[in-house]
């Protein structure tokens, strides 16, 4: 990718943001609950943007959100749900980023969390 890492965290907020570059932006929070079902909800009462599902799983969810008023407004997010030691991780591409498909994909195949040690 070329650009340097860069890693911003946000205390106030309770995240931790990594960029490599406009292509690969990750959000890490710590969570409880059902994170999916909440975004799935959240996509279904967007009333500005049509949300799609691109791809499902227990852990994932690969999404595209389209502005009707301007059909050039095309965005592909991830949210991914990884439990690591009894605590439970939710990590998503940047809500404000403007990735496509091959990026959401890059972005959610990154994410392996490292063994006990």
């Amino acid at each position: 990718m070329g650009a340097a890492l860069v890693i911003h965290a946000n205390d106030e907020r309770g995240w931790l943001e990594v960029d490599r570059g406009e292509q690969f932006q990750l959000r890490i929070t710590e969570t409880e609950g059902d994170e999916l079902a909440r975004l799935k909800a959240d996509l279904q009462r967007d009333q500005l943007r049509k949300a799609s599902v691109i791809a499902e799983r227990p852990d994932l969810l690969l999404y595209k959100l389209e502005f009707p008023a301007d059909p050039s407004l095309v965005f592909v997010h991830f949210l991914r749900q990884v439990a690591v030691e009894g605590r439970q991780f939710t990590v998503e591409s940047v809500p404000d980023g403007r990735f496509n498909e091959a990026d959401a994909w890059r972005m959610a195949a990154a994410i392996s969390p490292l063994p006990p040690s």
